[in-house]
């Protein structure tokens, strides 16, 4: 199976570009970068950003590593990556262009059956939300499989944070129950299907041009990441990514239904409406059951 649908962060690329023949290269949300671009985010911490720099600070104001010059390594990115050259298997998209920031962005879904086959692939359900500039994500994300932040055969769920090459995230918070039988890849662990989730963005402050967000699973202790002094997120996406995907039967059994979809603005709501971006060769699909601002529906078919 070819790899799939559109992605995000032109920035991700110039990473590549620059890594030495030896250099490590680990699985993230948005595919392979840099092992040295990778952070993990500790309890109660965040991201800021101050000049050009990019500053992870500990849960008590403490700088705990800082990345230099972070703009110079970047291309500015008129839109989405091309088809084919990222993870993104199925997605719908919308773009706010009003003078309203989006203040809340919230998404609920249940943790699917887990896949009939095994064999390392990974899956990624999660609503996101980038700036114009697509040169950032955010983005509460269930996992099923490996990643640089963990994981196996089983869900597990983090919130994530991409600038550029950069990737953040705090510990993977593991979604499972007790262990199950014997199976082809022996023990494993029995996700805790239909598992209510919240998936949460929200806008904290504006300060002058720059925006100061948090991402959450509103209902998992532990997800929470905070972002200061960005940019304004304005592309938010409901979204399928998969990695490593040899057939159908590598994704959960099962429709996957996103609901309770709602954007909420820091004055009048604009109209929305969602646009669809289907993987049409190996029949992927999401269909929009409810559109609009609050209360939408989706359902994604494997």
């Amino acid at each position: 199976m070819h790899s799939f649908s559109v992605g995000i962060l032109l920035g991700l690329l110039t990473s590549s570009a620059l890594a030495s023949p030896a250099a490590t290269k680990v699985l993230t949300l948005g595919g392979y970068r840099l092992s040295t671009d990778v952070h993990e985010v500790p309890a109660g911490g965040r991201v800021s950003h101050v000049g050009n720099d990019v500053h992870l600070v500990g849960a008590d104001g403490t700088v705990l590593h800082v990345v230099p010059n972070v703009m110079k390594a970047m291309k500015p990115a008129a839109e989405p990556v091309p088809p084919q050259q990222s993870g993104w298997i199925t997605y719908t998209s919308w773009l706010n262009t009003s003078p309203s920031p989006i203040s809340n962005f919230s998404t609920t879904y249940t943790v699917p059956a887990p896949p009939n086959t095994y064999h390392g692939q990974t899956v990624f359900l999660f609503n996101s939300i980038e700036p114009s500039s697509f040169d950032v994500i955010l983005q509460p994300v269930l996992q099923y499989g490996p990643s640089t932040a963990g994981g196996g055969q089983y869900w597990s769920a983090a919130t994530w944070y991409l600038y550029g090459p950069l990737v953040f995230y705090p510990p993977l918070v593991q979604v499972e129950g007790v262990l199950g039988g014997l199976g082809l890849c022996g023990l494993h662990k029995l996700s805790n299907i239909g598992q209510l989730l919240n998936g949460l963005i929200s806008l904290v402050v504006k300060t002058g041009s720059t925006y100061s967000y948090t991402v959450q699973y509103s209902n998992i202790p532990g997800t929470l990441m905070r972002m200061d002094n960005v940019e304004e997120l304005t592309w938010a996406t409901e979204t399928l990514e998969a990695y490593n995907i040899a057939a159908a039967i590598n994704y959960p059994p099962s429709l996957s239904t996103f609901y309770e979809i709602n954007l909420d603005f820091t004055s009048p709501a604009p109209t929305v409406s969602w646009g669809v971006t289907n993987d049409e060769a190996d029949r992927l699909f999401t269909t929009i059951n409810r559109d609009g601002a609050f209360q939408g529906v989706l359902t994604i078919t494997y």
